[in-house]
């Protein structure tokens, strides 16, 4: 009488244990490649499902960099009267300075401004074009950390008071926008993410159910000579957590495609707007984030595929 010889296991030999691992990480590659095409095609699945919250994720914490920068040191913008002297426009900064609400405030002279204006819009020479500068000069700068939250309004009323004023533009609004798309995309992040996960969390199953009926047979044959449910598992969890890395790559990939992209208008909006609005310069977190992620999604849907499949063919 034959008796067939159990499947090797030592749970106390580390080296045996790790050993295992790597040799069942081994046939999870075989399983992607002998269905090169199915893997590819599984993964890019993962990989676009994974595009939309990791710009979400990057715009959001852009935005949040902002917020902060801006929160702290609101800016104010002094318009003096079209034609103003040097010299009435010397007594308003000094006037400025004595208030001590303002940090670092500098004159910006008309033909300064401008420069500045025809950089940003790429208009030419307006001066040339219209015969004389239509912009007044300007005293800008940054309120003093000193100076309360609820004092700008104001002080912003108060130097509007002041002789030679024209108008005064104070950044709060910005800021109080600002606040709210943050939330928005912050609200959306976590509606996507959500998504995201359930979406790759079903690929991966689906995946992992087919790959299984394709290696029926082999299955049968590991039962046979003593294997454990976890022993013949174990691939299939490696495969989906493959599937979930290769797409967590693919998603990065057209994410930087996406930025690369966007670069011209990001730098427009940054340089010009000086919102210090960049995509580029990506935190490392981000990427071992987006890795760790697909990986998990991947284990996740292959946990379920493969204890729905086994159950389905009577083998738990």
């Amino acid at each position: 009488m034959t008796v067939n010889q159990p499947w090797p296991r030592n749970p106390f030999n580390i080296r045996f244990y790790l050993k295992s691992h790597l040799s069942n990480f081994r046939k999870a590659f075989v399983f992607f490649g002998k269905r090169f095409l199915f893997s590819v095609g599984v993964s890019l699945l993962l990989g676009i499902a994974m595009v939309l919250p990791a710009s979400l994720w990057l715009f959001f914490e852009k935005l949040v960099n902002v917020d902060q920068e801006w929160s702290e040191k609101p800016g104010l913008v002094v318009y003096l009267e079209l034609g103003a002297s040097d010299g009435e426009v010397q007594k308003v900064y000094d006037e400025l300075v004595s208030l001590k609400v303002l940090q670092d405030p500098y004159i910006v002279t008309a033909d300064e401004g401008l420069k500045q204006f025809s950089k940003l819009t790429d208009v030419g020479d307006l001066k040339e074009l219209l015969g004389a500068n239509p912009l007044p000069f300007t005293i800008q700068g940054y309120f003093a950390d000193e100076v309360d939250y609820y004092d700008y309004e104001k002080l912003e009323k108060k130097i509007e008071k002041m002789d030679f004023i024209d108008d005064v533009v104070l950044e709060i609004e910005w800021i109080e926008n600002l606040k709210e798309i943050t939330e928005i995309v912050n609200f959306l992040l976590i509606i996507y993410v959500i998504l995201f996960a359930i979406a790759s969390a079903f690929i991966s199953f689906t995946s992992i159910r087919i790959v299984i009926e394709d290696r029926l047979a082999e299955i049968k044959i590991l039962k046979l000579v003593g294997a454990t449910n976890a022993q013949i598992r174990r691939p299939y969890l490696y495969c989906g957590v493959l599937y979930g890395l290769v797409g967590a790559i693919a998603g990065l990939i057209i994410v930087t495609m996406t930025m690369v992209w966007m670069y011209e208008p990001l730098r427009f909006l940054s340089d010009n707007n000086a919102v210090g609005l960049s995509f580029f310069g990506v935190n490392p977190f981000f990427l071992l984030l987006v890795l760790i992620s697909g990986a998990l999604v991947g284990w996740v849907g292959a946990i379920f595929g493969v204890q729905l499949q086994m159950k389905k063919l009577e083998l738990l």
